[in-house]
């Protein structure tokens, strides 16, 4: 984490808590094997062209597992969703807005 601190500026982030999404994606697996996970950054990404939102849409989730997929984002896009599980959940907060800014996964 403190490599991501010092590799770029720092920045304010602002947001809006929104009334709770919806979403017809079947059961989170571990391993997105069902797809669900797309599906719902799919469905939340639409929500926000649909209000036309300018922002980035980040969707909390609470996942039925302690191990597997705990974030799934859009590179350089709009759209990204995070587990509520703690103590990750701030980090992969975190990472998965840094991949709406154009970060991969890669840290040299």
């Amino acid at each position: 984490m403190d490599r991501m601190r010092r590799r770029g500026p720092r920045m304010t982030i602002s947001g809006v808590l929104a009334p709770t999404f919806t979403t017809n994606a079947p059961a989170l697996v571990p391993s997105d094997g069902n797809g669900s996970w797309l599906q719902i950054l799919s469905e939340l990404n639409a929500l926000r062209s649909a209000e036309g939102g300018t922002g980035v849409y980040f969707g909390v989730i609470q996942a039925p597992y302690t191990s597997g997929i705990a974030g799934l984002a859009y590179i350089s896009g709009r759209a990204a969703l995070g587990w509520d599980a703690f103590p990750s959940a701030s980090v992969v907060v975190a990472h998965e807005l840094l991949h709406t800014f154009g970060a991969s996964d890669k840290y040299d």
